[in-house]
């Protein structure tokens, strides 16, 4: 069934969208962790060790009379995917409403619905926009030709896939993407927030919805034990310490103001808060229905 969660604030619309969801391994998603203690944090928020359940929580955003996406999804690229057009028909989206699809990277489960069956842009009348260090590194095709030979994060299973969908969902459409300072504006109301270390130029973003914030951010964590934990970290991460850093940079500011965040990897619909923590952060969710 498809899923979207829709809420306003102020004249600001919400709808967060949801592509499906899919599972890993949790080792995979807690490198370094004592084998307990994953099994401990998987009992703690009711989730299977052996196959960790990772959502992907697109959100579109009508703000300053623009309709934005934010990243589109895994697509066909992993399996139980693919959902995110569907969730738009029932929340009475259509793709070509679109003005801008935001990337917060360029992972294959961040770009997979891109492009249609037929190779062309899935949001006809969008401009796809990105931050230019980002760019930089998936449109090196010595970079891609590394990814082939798993060289970057060591993983032969993943790798070669997030090259593959690289090419044909994003430089096969290099024309309809702008790129943009990694900490500039590059739609009023929305502040891109360097995130480094997920991957080499990931960002998030920081949008001023008037009477509220919200906090747009990627792939900084995984699953909720990485807002428990504070230096647990993915497989995934390129660089983890910086990525640790990086998280610490967002949920702490985000903390802070007390703003909303969205979580991409989350239970759906992935909306909540953040308060400090002894090791971590805590987290409410902001909604306690999770279907339309």
């Amino acid at each position: 069934m498809s899923k979207f969660h829709r809420f306003s604030i102020g004249s600001s619309e919400v709808v967060v969208l949801s592509d499906g969801n899919t599972a890993f391994p949790g080792p995979f998603l807690m490198i370094g962790v004592d084998e307990n203690e994953q099994l401990e944090a998987c009992r703690k928020h009711q989730l299977d060790h052996a196959a960790v359940e990772s959502n992907m929580n697109c959100v579109y955003v009508n703000l300053n009379g623009n309709r934005i996406l934010f990243d589109t999804g895994a697509g066909s690229t992993l399996p139980g995917c693919g959902q995110i057009f569907e969730a738009m028909d029932s929340a009475g989206i259509s793709p070509s409403e679109i003005d801008y699809v935001v990337h917060t990277h360029l992972h294959l489960d961040h770009v997979g619905s891109n492009v249609d069956s037929s190779g062309k842009p899935a949001f006809p009348n969008a401009r796809y926009l990105l931050g230019e260090t980002e760019w930089a590194f998936w449109s090196d095709e010595e970079n891609l030709a590394r990814l082939d030979r798993a060289e970057f994060w060591k993983l032969p299973d993943f790798e070669p896939a997030m090259a593959a969908t690289a090419r044909t969902s994003v430089l096969a459409i290099r024309e309809h993407f702008d790129t943009f300072p990694d900490d500039a504006e590059p739609l009023p109301g929305v502040r891109a927030i360097p995130a480094f270390g997920h991957t080499p130029g990931h960002l998030a973003y920081e949008l001023d919805l008037g009477t509220e914030t919200l906090f747009i951010t990627g792939d900084l964590v995984l699953s909720p034990f990485h807002i428990d934990h504070a230096r647990w970290f993915p497989a995934v991460d390129l660089d983890p310490e910086q990525a640790v850093a990086s998280r610490a940079k967002v949920f702490n500011a985000a903390a802070d103001k007390g703003a909303l965040v969205s979580g991409y990897h989350l239970p759906f619909p992935g909306i909540g808060r953040l308060s400090r923590g002894d090791d971590g952060w805590n987290w409410v969710d902001e909604f306690a229905m999770s279907t339309p």
